[in-house]
This record gives structure tokens, C-alpha cells and sequence, in this order.
């Protein structure tokens, strides 16, 4: 017979039983808190989580793809999801998609689209992946997130873009931004036409150089330091042309200070050397009338 444990043996043992039961059940405790952080991710995410069998077909739906697909999660269960929210127009890139995850493979983000239950489409970025399980493909994770109201705020700023691109391109009247040199940033048409240089003649060159050189002292203590200081200048400078030809500006500038950018000059001008020019031979001729007269 064998013999029986001692006493201290049996209470070494009890006590290694508890600290075994006393781990298993904080493994129990952390498996549970895991399930319901999963579980809190998955109801409550603004995205559509999907969760499919090795066939496409829905098994998982949460709240985000009833939201953005408008179909319950008893009605998209045990649907093909291609046939689901797909038409015709993205039918093959979406069955593409499915056969690459369905292969082992993950779908790195892209942007499509997709139809809602109504038939409207909706702007989303995919993702997903597969669920492999002791080597054995088990089903797919499919991620979609609404970018539709991202995309149309896009759409509306490229074509405020366009329109003011338009109307740089197209005024008649000069425009302009500087740095805090005075160096041309940018420079529409009409400023270029006026200077009679192309814009890469202009752009990175501070407006003094088309002055005189006396006048360039003058330029950044009567033009930008006042309007570093007052955040608005104007009046009307003397530049000359490519060609060499005086050209009289009438200018208006103002300073920009954006929230997530460096400061610099923004402005609008007139090219007025006809006007100049013609007054100027408006007052010579009255000049010669007066003195004829008085001969």
C-alpha cells in the first residue's frame, strides 16, 4: 500500500488548487471583460462591421451597417453581402474584393461605392479580412465607413476652388499675394500682363525689384512695415515693365493671418498708366492753350 499524505502535504495541495482556481478565475474575469469591450466596439462603432461565413453570406450585423445601409440585422442575416448592397456598376470590383479576402487575403482600404437599401448610393472606404482559425478560413470581417458627407464637402470646396481659380484667372484687375518680403507668391494673368513677365518671372521676386533702386528703401518702410503694423495698406507705386515702360499700380493690400499657416499678404490693383498718361496730356495741352492765350 502506498502510503498516506502527510498532512502538510494535503494542505500544499489545497493551497495550490486555490491559486490554480484563483487564476482561472481572473482568466474567466478577463476573457469576459474582453468579450464585452469587443462587444461595445462592435454595437457601438459609427461604422458598418460585418462579419461573414466562408460563402459571403451576413452573419454579424451591427448598428453602423443598419445606419448606413438601412437594412435591419434581421434582414441582411444569411444574405449574400455583394448582392446586398451592390448593383450592377461595382458588382465585379465587389466580387473581386470578396475573392481576395475569401483567398486569405486582407483588402487594404478603398475608397467605392455602395447602395443603401432605397437605392441611393452611398460614399464608403472598405476594408477586410479574413477569420482563419486553426488554418481553416472560418469566414471574412468587412469593414465600411461612410465617407459620403467627407466626399461632398470635397466636391463643394474643389468646386469653390474652380470658381475662384476662374475668377483669378479671368478679372481684369490684378491680383495678388506676397510674403512678408514682399516676394510675389502668386500672380493672376492681369499682373503678369501689366508687368509684361510670365508668372515664373514673377513668382519668388519681392515687387521691388521692378522699381527703381532709390524706391526700394522706400517700399519696406512705407509699404510693409505699416501694413505689418495696420494690416491694410493702399496707394498707387511707380514699377517698370519688362519692356521697360513705366507702369502706374493702384493697390489695396491687407494682411492675412490664417490659424494653421504663416501670415502673408493678400491684395488687388488696377494697371492705371493710360489714365495717368492721359491726364498728364489732358494738363499739357490746357497748359498750352493758357499760354497761347496769354501770347
Amino acid at each position: 500500500m502506498s502510503e498516506k499524505p502527510t498532512y502538510e502535504a494535503l494542505e500544499q495541495r489545497v493551497k495550490e488548487l486555490e491559486k490554480e482556481k484563483e487564476k482561472n478565475t481572473r482568466r474567466e474575469e478577463e476573457f469576459v471583460k474582453r468579450q464585452k469591450y469587443l462587444e461595445s466596439v462592435f454595437h457601438h462603432a459609427p461604422s458598418a462591421i460585418i462579419t461573414l461565413d466562408s460563402s459571403h453570406r451576413v452573419l454579424n450585423w451591427n448598428p453602423g451597417a443598419q445606419k448606413i445601409f438601412g437594412y435591419t440585422s434581421g434582414e441582411a442575416q444569411g444574405k449574400n453581402l455583394d448582392d446586398l448592397v451592390s448593383r450592377p456598376e461595382v458588382k465585379q470590383e465587389a466580387r473581386d474584393n470578396t475573392l481576395k479576402v475569401l483567398s486569405g487575403q486582407s483588402l487594404k482600404p478603398v475608397e467605392s461605392v455602395r447602395y443603401k437599401k432605397d437605392g441611393t448610393s452611398v460614399q464608403v472606404i472598405i476594408s477586410g479580412a479574413p477569420i482563419i482559425i486553426d488554418n481553416v478560413l472560418k469566414g471574412v470581417v468587412a469593414l465600411y465607413t461612410d465617407i459620403s458627407e467627407k466626399k461632398q464637402t470635397e466636391d463643394r470646396l474643389i468646386k469653390s476652388e474652380q470658381r475662384f481659380r476662374d475668377l483669378f484667372n479671368g478679372i481684369s484687375d490684378v491680383i495678388y499675394t506676397q510674403d512678408f518680403k514682399g516676394c510675389f507668391i502668386s500672380a493672376n494673368p492681369a499682373l503678369c500682363k501689366a508687368f509684361g513677365y510670365e508668372e515664373d518671372e514673377l513668382i519668388g521676386r519681392p515687387a521691388s525689384d521692378f522699381m527703381k533702386p532709390e524706391f526700394v528703401s522706400a517700399f519696406k518702410s512705407k509699404y510693409l512695415e505699416p501694413l505689418k503694423k495696420q494690416g491694410y495698406h493702399e496707394g498707387t507705386t511707380i514699377y517698370f515693365k519688362k519692356n521697360g515702360e513705366k507702369l502706374y499700380l493702384e493697390y489695396k493690400s491687407t494682411l492675412v493671418q490664417p490659424e494653421d499657416g504663416e501670415p502673408f499678404i493678400s491684395g488687388t490693383g488696377r494697371d492705371i498708366t493710360e489714365r495717368i498718361l492721359s491726364e498728364r496730356t489732358v494738363a499739357k495741352l490746357q497748359e498750352q492753350i493758357i499760354q497761347s492765350q496769354k501770347m
